[in-house]
């Protein structure tokens, strides 16, 4: 016999699903301009801030309100997701520093910028929708690549062996991945000439879209998932399925996803609570360190791709 306390429960529950996830994203942004403008913090500080204070309002909502109480159970990869989110940003600083090394030595023989943004767009506001549609477009690009390649795909498949979803193993990502993604992503962007500002601005919205992501929150988005990358749409890209996974490849916005036809979000059922390859392909070893080899070693990928061709 249902109560009404447990009514009462149930409908609170389904109002904080439809409010969490703009709420945090809202608040996140919040939170980094108190960091820049109260605290006069530099844009690289508030970042470095903004992502610990982040992580751990996602990571206490995943235990308050989890969308599967299975994934927040220790699964024996913790110690190796909380190496990867040290692998994470230290690719990215050695991205950083070559891709500045690379343009500092371009530009002082053209003495120019190939493009410089400012002189076609003036707005920073509109310098930031541009951006975001350039970003997930090089992302949407090498991430299909990773899930087409099979070679890619053997070092991608180290993001997808995860039987859960939640916000410390985001940074699940082989280094030679973190590399590709934000070689090419950093290059045009400094090519561009975009101003510091507006790209740490886009870096707080890609970072808190991205953790909320993958995060085991319990949320409600409707019509926000057709055009953000939501946890109900990036839940789909984590399916064992070939049909479903490959999927959804956008960072931020789902707006490349639409135009090449890889959208997938079907209203009238939800992702599967049993997602990951782990079970599937054996190529994904469990220590760390085998993981960081794995490009290097001859994999044995038949198995896989008969797998990948069932549906």
């Amino acid at each position: 016999m249902i109560t009404h306390n447990d009514k009462s429960s149930s409908v609170l529950m389904q109002i904080i699903s439809l409010i969490v996830w703009p709420g945090i994203v809202l608040s996140s942004l919040i939170l980094y301009w108190v960091l820049i403008n109260s605290f006069k913090l530099s844009y690289e500080s508030a970042l470095q801030l903004h992502f610990i204070g982040l992580f751990f309002i996602i990571f206490i909502f995943e235990w308050i309100i989890p969308c599967h109480k299975s994934w927040n159970k220790y699964d024996n990869q913790s110690l190796n997701d909380f190496l990867y989110n040290l692998t994470f940003p230290l690719v990215q600083i050695v991205v950083t520093l070559l891709v500045l090394k690379i343009v500092d030595f371009t530009t002082s023989i053209e003495k120019s910028y190939l493009i410089d943004i400012k002189n076609f767009i003036n707005s920073e506001y509109l310098q930031f929708i541009f951006l975001i549609f350039l970003v997930d477009f090089i992302w949407y690009v090498c991430h299909r690549t990773f899930h087409t390649i099979p070679r890619l795909w053997n070092i991608h498949a180290l993001h997808h062996n995860s039987d859960q979803l939640h916000v410390l193993n985001n940074a699940r990502v082989h280094p030679i991945e973190v590399f590709s993604l934000f070689f090419p992503i950093l290059l045009v962007v400094e090519f561009i000439n975009i101003p510091n500002s507006v790209f740490n601005w886009f870096l707080v919205f890609q970072l808190t879209i991205g953790l909320l992501t993958h995060s085991n929150i319990n949320t409600n988005t409707g019509w926000l998932a057709y055009i953000f990358n939501t946890p109900e749409a990036h839940r789909w890209h984590h399916s064992r399925i070939r049909s479903e996974h490959n999927n959804n490849y956008s960072s931020v916005s789902m707006f490349w996803d639409h135009i090449f036809m890889t959208y997938f979000n079907p209203r009238e059922r939800e992702a599967s609570e049993n997602i990951g390859i782990n079970t599937l392909y054996t190529s994904v070893p469990k220590k760390w360190v085998s993981q960081l080899f794995i490009p290097f070693k001859s994999q044995k990928s038949s198995l896989m791709k008969d797998n990948l061709k069932k549906s």
